[in-house]
Parts: C-alpha cells; sequence; structure tokens
C-alpha cells in the first residue's frame, strides 16, 4: 500500500518499503530494502520496521530469572542468547493493515500539513518465544510536510502501543522493551565515514563479545555527549546499548536536518548523506526487569457488554482505582431514584417508653432519672464503608460507642478519601521501589498530621499546619488512633513505617523531654514535613534488653559537648533522617546509666546504610554508625543518666501504634478473603458456601474484635491518666495487647493466605495484599519487644502494681 505516492509498507513485520524523497534527478528510496517480501524472509532481515520484537536487546542465556516471583525460558536465537523477540519477532510476523486511521497530530511536531496515517496490529499470545502474557500491539505510521528554516521537509513519524490483555490466564506485567532498526541509504554510498551525527545520550552500557552487558551504566569519555560528532575509524560503536538521554527520544539527530524535535518519534531528511543504523530502545539499561507495565483491559468478547463479573473475577478494587480517571468514560446507574417520604398530616402520638421487667427473682438495675439517661446515650454515627462485617471497627457499622462523635467520623472520611485516591493505587510500586516518594511524607505535614500523631495535645504552638476536619483543641489519643487506623488500610507496613514510623517513636520524647530551645529550633521543620526524626536504640547486641546497650557517649573537658561512639541496627527511617534520637551511656552499667541524645547528622561523623529486610521494603531500615559524633550538651532529652524513664515512656506510645497498625492489618487480611470467598467457585460453589472457609473468616473475626476492644480500652485509660500513672500502670496490659495483635496478625495473615491459595504466594494481583503483609507479619512481631518478652513483662509489671495497689494474695 503507498501513502501519498511516498510510502510503501508490508504486513510482515509492518516494515517500510519504500520511503521516496525528492532529488534533482528522480526520487530516491532513502531505506535500504529488498523488493519482495521473500527476501525479506530469507535474509531475516527487517531493515526498516518500527517494532522487531517484545525485547529489543539481547538477554543472556535467553532466561528471565524473575518476574512475579516466577522465572521463563526463552527461545534461544542469538548463540544461548535470546535476541530481538525471538526465533519469530514481531519484525518476521504478518501484521493486521494496513488500514488508514485518518490525520494525526505528532506530538512535538509544530506546523504539518496533509498528515495521514496508516496503523497495523499485531496480537502477541501468551507464550510466544516463551514471554508471558498476551499483548495487542498497534503501530501507526503518519506521514506529512513541515516547514524547517524555509525548506519543506518530508516528515514520518513512527508511533506504538502496547497493550497487555487479561486473557484469563492471571499474567499481570510481563517484559516489554519495544525498537526499531532503522537503516538509512541517503547516498548510496558504502560509507558512513565522515558523517556527521548527534548522539542524544549521557551513558551506554558495556557489552561483551555476544552483546550482552557486563556491568552498569558508564559515562562515554571518548565524545561530548550530545554534541555534533563526526563518525570515523575511531567512532563509539554505535551498535551498543545506549541509555538514552531523557530529553531526546532519538539515539541520532541528523544535523543536516538543522532540527532537534524533543518530543516524537521523528526523522528528518533534507540533504543526501548515508544514514546509520539507528536503534531506538526504551529503558534499555532495565533489561530484563520489567519495563513497562501496561493497562489491562476485558477481553474482546466482551467489549460493549457488562464486564463487571469478569473484571472483578481476576482483579481487586486496586486497578480500578488506580486507572479508573484515565479510562471511564461514563457510568450506567439502572437503580431508580428513591421517591421522597411523604411527611404525615398530624405528627404520630409519642410512645411511651417500654421499661425492663424482672423476672421473678431477678433484680433489674432502674435508672433514678430516665430523662437523663436518654440525654446522656450517644446515638450510633452513621454506617460507613463496605458494611462487611467485623471489616472495620463496630462503630463504623451502626453501633453504639462511647468513645467517637462526629469529629472522628469527619476524620476518618478525610483520611480514606486520600488513602484510597493517592496511596493504596500505589503502594505496590512504592514497595518494589523500596521508596515512598518524598512529596507523600511532604503531605504528611501540610495536612497537619505529623502534628497529630505524637500522643498528646495538637502542638499549635510549633506549626501552623491545621488538619481540615477537625479543630486543634478537639484533638484526643481517639483521632491519632483513627488517623494511623486509617493510613493502615493501604496494607502496607512499609508505607505506614516510612510515613510514621520514625516520626511517632522519634518525636515524642524531644517534646515530652526535651529542653524549650532545643524543641523551639528544630520542631517546625519536622512536623512540616521538611526535616525527618527517628528512634536509635537498638543495636547489633542490645534489642529489648536496652539496659545493656553499648553505644557510649563521653562528656568533654570542658562539659559542652558529648562524643557519641557506637552503632545501631534496624533503624527505621534512618537512612533519610536529619536527627536521631538517641539511647547513649552516658554512666555505669545498667539501667541508671543510660541517657538519650538528640544527635543531629549535619554534626558530622554519622553514618547510614539501608538494610535489606524480610518485609516492610519501603521503611527504610538503617544500620547507624557514630563516630566521634560532636553533640552539645543542650541536645540533652531529659536528664543525665536518667534516660531509661524517657525510653519506657515512649515504648507504651510505640507499642500502641504497633498494635492499632497490626490489628487494621488483620481487618484487610479478613476483608480481603471475604471479598475473595464471595468470587471465587471451587467444587460448584462460591468458597463462602464451604463451611471450612467460614470457620477460618470467623476464627480471624473473633480475635480481631477481642483485640480491638482492649485497645478502646487502654486508650481510653491513656487519655485519663497522666503520664507517669499511665507509664507504671499499663505498661503491662499494653506489653499483652502487643503480644496478642501480633499474633492476631500472624494468624489472620495465614489464614488470608490460605483462602487466598496460589495468588497470594505471586507479588500484586488479587492476592497482592495478602502476600505484601505476610511479608510485613515478622516487622511486627520482634520490634517493640518480642511476643514471649512481652508476655512475661505484662504479668511482671502487672503484679508489682498490684502489689503497690495492695494486692491480697
Amino acid at each position: 500500500m503507498s501513502l501519498e505516492a511516498d510510502f510503501e509498507f508490508l504486513s510482515l513485520g509492518a516494515i517500510i518499503q519504500t520511503f521516496l524523497v525528492p532529488t534533482k534527478d528522480k526520487p530516491l528510496n532513502i531505506v535500504q530494502s529488498f523488493p519482495t517480501a521473500e527476501l525479506y524472509q530469507k535474509y531475516n532481515q527487517p531493515f526498516f520496521g518500527e517494532t522487531i520484537g517484545r525485547v529489543a536487546n539481547r538477554i543472556s542465556n535467553a532466561k528471565i530469572n524473575s518476574l512475579n516471583g516466577k522465572s521463563y525460558a526463552l527461545a534461544q536465537n542469538n548463540g544461548v542468547n535470546a535476541l530481538h523477540g525471538g526465533i519469530n519477532g514481531w519484525g518476521k510476523r504478518v501484521w493486521q493493515g494496513p488500514k488508514l486511521v485518518g490525520t494525526r497530530q505528532i506530538p512535538g511536531v509544530e506546523g504539518l500539513e496533509g498528515g495521514e496515517s496508516v496503523q497495523f496490529t499485531l496480537k502477541d499470545e501468551d507464550g510466544e518465544e516463551g514471554y508471558p502474557g498476551t499483548l495487542d500491539v498497534s503501530v501507526v505510521y503518519t506521514t506529512g510536510k513541515q516547514k524547517v528554516d524555509g525548506k519543506e521537509v518530508r516528515v514520518l513519524a513512527m508511533e506504538y502501543e502496547v497493550k497487555l490483555v487479561d486473557d484469563g490466564k492471571g499474567v499481570e506485567e510481563t517484559v516489554v522493551n519495544v525498537t526499531n532498526h532503522s537503516y538509512f541509504n541517503l547516498s548510496g554510498k558504502s560509507t558512513i565515514e565522515g558523517t556527521q551525527v548527534t548522539l542524544c545520550t549521557n551513558e551506554y552500557l558495556p557489552v561483551d563479545d555476544g552483546g550482552i552487558p557486563t556491568s552498569g551504566p558508564k559515562a562515554y569519555e571518548s565524545i561530548t555527549p550530545n554534541k555534533e560528532f563526526t563518525l570515523g575509524p575511531e567512532e563509539p560503536n554505535v551498535d551498543d546499548c545506549f541509555i538514552v538521554d531523557t530529553k531526546s527520544d532519538f539515539l541520532f539527530v541528523f544535523q543536516s536536518s538543522q532540527s532537534k524535535a524533543e518530543n516524537g518519534h521523528v526523522y528528518l531528511c533534507t540533504e543526501m548523506y548515508l544514514g546509520i543504523r539507528s536503534r531506538r530502545c526504551l529503558r534499555p539499561h532495565q533489561i530484563p526487569k520489567t519495563t513497562i507495565q501496561v493497562e489491562k483491559r476485558s477481553s474482546q468478547e466482551s467489549l460493549g457488554k457488562d464486564a463487571s463479573k469478569q473484571f472483578w473475577k481476576y482483579h481487586n478494587e486496586g486497578i480500578l482505582k488506580k486507572y479508573k480517571a484515565k479510562l471511564q468514560v461514563g457510568s450506567l446507574d439502572t437503580k431508580k431514584a428513591a421517591a421522597p417520604p411523604t411527611p404525615p398530616a398530624t405528627p404520630p402520638p409519642a410512645k411511651e417508653a417500654v421499661k425492663p421487667q424482672a423476672e421473678s427473682g431477678a433484680v433489674v438495675p432502674v435508672p433514678a432519672n430516665d430523662a437523663k439517661q436518654a440525654v446522656d446515650e450517644s446515638e450510633p454515627l452513621d454506617p460507613y464503608g463496605d458494611l462487611i462485617p467485623f471489616g472495620d471497627p463496630s462503630w463504623y457499622q451502626g453501633y453504639h460507642s462511647p468513645y467517637f462523635n462526629e469529629t472522628h467520623a469527619a476524620l476518618r472520611e478525610e483520611i480514606r478519601e486520600w488513602v484510597s485516591a493517592e496511596i493504596e493505587p500505589n503502594v505496590g510500586e512504592w514497595d518494589e521501589a523500596r521508596k515512598v516518594p518524598d512529596e507523600i511524607y511532604k503531605q504528611m505535614g501540610t495536612r497537619g498530621y505529623l502534628a497529630g500523631l505524637m500522643g498528646m495535645h495538637y502542638p499549635t504552638q510549633y506549626t501552623q499546619n491545621r488538619i481540615k476536619s477537625v479543630p486543634p483543641e478537639k484533638w484526643d489519643l481517639f483521632h491519632e488512633m483513627l488517623l494511623t487506623d486509617e493510613l493502615s488500610r493501604a496494607a502496607s507496613g512499609g508505607f505506614v513505617w516510612n510515613v510514621i514510623g520514625g516520626f511517632g517513636i522519634g518525636c515524642p520524647p524531644l517534646v515530652k523531654f526535651g529542653k524549650k530551645p532545643l524543641v523551639e529550633r528544630i520542631l517546625p521543620g519536622i512536623l512540616n514535613g521538611d526535616k525527618r526524626i527517628c528512634l536509635a536504640i537498638t543495636e547489633p547486641d542490645a534489642g529489648s534488653d536496652v539496659a545493656n546497650l553499648t553505644c557510649e557517649a563521653k562528656l568533654t573537658e570542658d562539659g559542652k559537648h558529648y562524643i557519641v561512639n557506637g552503632e545501631k541496627k534496624w533503624i527505621t527511617n534512618g537512612v533519610w533522617c536529619d536527627y536521631f534520637t538517641t539511647a547513649v551511656r552516658t554512666g555505669k552499667d545498667g539501667m541508671n546509666g543510660v541517657s538519650v541524645l538528640l544527635i543531629e547528622r549535619s554534626a558530622g561523623g554519622v553514618s547510614t546504610r539501608k538494610m535489606d529486610c524480610q518485609g516492610v521494603w519501603s521503611s527504610g531500615t538503617t544500620y547507624i554508625t557514630f563516630e566521634d559524633v560532636k553533640v552539645p550538651v543542650e541536645n540533652l532529652i531529659g536528664k543525665e543518666n536518667q534516660g531509661f524513664k524517657v525510653i519506657m515512656t515512649n515504648f507504651n506510645h510505640e507499642r500502641i501504634g504497633i498494635i492499632i497498625q497490626c490489628l487494621r492489618f488483620s481487618r484487610v487480611c479478613y476483608e480481603e478473603s471475604v471479598k475473595y470467598a464471595h468470587k471465587r467457585r471451587t467444587f460448584g460453589k462460591k468458597l463462602i458456601d464451604h463451611p471450612v472457609i467460614r470457620l477460618k473468616l470467623a476464627h480471624m473475626a473473633r480475635q480481631i474484635e477481642a483485640s480491638y476492644s482492649w485497645l478502646e480500652s487502654l486508650i481510653y485509660q491513656c487519655s485519663k491518666m497522666g503520664e507517669t500513672e499511665a507509664m507504671l500502670r499499663l505498661g503491662g496490659p499494653i506489653a499483652s495487647l502487643k503480644a496478642q495483635a501480633t499474633v492476631t496478625f500472624e494468624f489472620c495473615a495465614r489464614e488470608a493466605s490460605q483462602i487466598f491459595g496460589g495468588l497470594s504466594y505471586s507479588r500484586g494481583g488479587q492476592g497482592g495484599k495478602v502476600e505484601r503483609l505476610y511479608r510485613d507479619v515478622r516487622a511486627y512481631a520482634i520490634p517493640g519487644g518480642s511476643e514471649e518478652i512481652m508476655l512475661d513483662l505484662s504479668i511482671r509489671q502487672s503484679l508489682r502494681v498490684g502489689k503497690a495497689l495492695g494486692m491480697k494474695l
């Protein structure tokens, strides 16, 4: 097929066979080509094709070692390696088309006239050449004319689109790294020596004789990046792995065109130079990792029909939340609006309240003042959420509660809206990247959330930020509980620890025990989200045994500074932090020789390195080394050698945070299981109809609800007791509930995994939340005190308190 009599295309490989440009004598075909399709097949060379295969470069040993937890063996067509999509890549297959698709505007090309486009499509089935996932591929060629420096030039743009099709096989990610081979024949010469080109790259990958990358990216030394150079005997190997400059979509820009397009894949040719092989890749340095994660859609059979059942069979709501705004073109609502109720002509007569009647021999308490009881009794708040029984706390579902009111409901709505829209759809990617974007943490500050997470009144004197839904004077511990709880609905311990982990345990000691000038100097920046702080207690040889830590702080002779030397391990957020609330030894052995210092990274001598751990991947777990760090005595938190009180007071707050997170994670496991059990069918019926599944759900729910009720009670006691009384009397119960909550979380994660089966063993997809939380279990069972130590502490401390109160045995 020809387009404007200047181009001819082949369905084989979607190849451009002819690209005619005018010369003084006659039109010249400026692409290298064969006259027939048979010759393309014989010599196995597309010469000028938009796409040649799923992967542009060679894959060593034709193997993808890990993609979604699986390995894949690919077709070998380059020795033991896989090259350009395998034996039968896209450049060797017959595409559907060409199809005229009308005039298109080429991105980055202004003033295009007479542009027309043709489209080729190809379906690449799951398992082709060993690659997972079915792909729909589309290539569009657009041609037109444009004025460049007063000259009219021909423009050819090549655009492609790749979509991963949901074919029911559960493949949610695949490897795609599309490229093209563009062999120009601009002058018919047999050499490219002397041709001037611009190389739009700063880095390349060294390769071996087989073209396999041998190391990480390296900078070019022989040429100046993004500057014109002349090809010759000493030119860089133009067929190796370039890392394309993000500001350009070419590997090469022909200087003769005098035009450098910033966007779009556009080749402008105005003079007769012999071209060079141009190979454009997407992120070639990341092969064989997933280079494109593309949108899913329903199969062709569902087009124009209600595909809800097919969608929910293979996806959870996270996919819909992530892509709905982008893909939704409308909505259908078949429900008829309810007619407004007709008001009665006269108000109904008041009914007399029915008082409970005592059975024979029973004693029923009768209120002294029924009217007063009616006033004091709180009305339940409106039901909220999905209303899955036990999927949310009971007060979400219309039950009475003495702890929560309209301000709590407003805060719940505010946080859930933010988490659902901006957090939950992305936590999987952030988890894999081991990092939550900095702007999310900044939002925690600007939204006022950080200031509400310190176990105290809202510190209006240190920040101008306010939580939109709750006035500062009404802020209480149940608001703080709710904030942590709703953030945890994102189902990622890594995310929660990233945004509140280090701050939530590192900042309260500073505020409660720090000297006023120190607090005034650094707290505003922390609360605004501009600076980060963490708690550094645990050491390589001192975890729960805090009294035996060895990180040492010696007072200088002039008494003005401490010199700190030592190491800390498993410190949440430490790699990103500016300040470290650090437990150090300033005196004799044991608890009476421990102090707490605020160490500033800017003082020098502080080195941090990220640790790879089983779970909470995006939390920034850190190993810290302090070498002769000079700390002003003004940075002492509390009193010298009395830091144990600071630490123990903070432990209650830390453990309550862990409890809240564990119980919400348990609810997520339970809720995901209930939803999946209503979709998945086995042996002719839904999972929920199997008694064994209902039994699992019942055991999950009973543990969650019992633990949550205890949590509410303890938070209420914290709100009524003073700091010292709460530390002494509640330390035991909080330790016990910490153990109970982590055991509940572990149980629910395991049972949810059993219900999901293989889906909870693969990262992402329907079972993605359960798989991620299962990895996080140990991160909650160990920090803040292991289960064994917590249970022992709970009895020891409770007995000690009992004796002090006159316990009778």
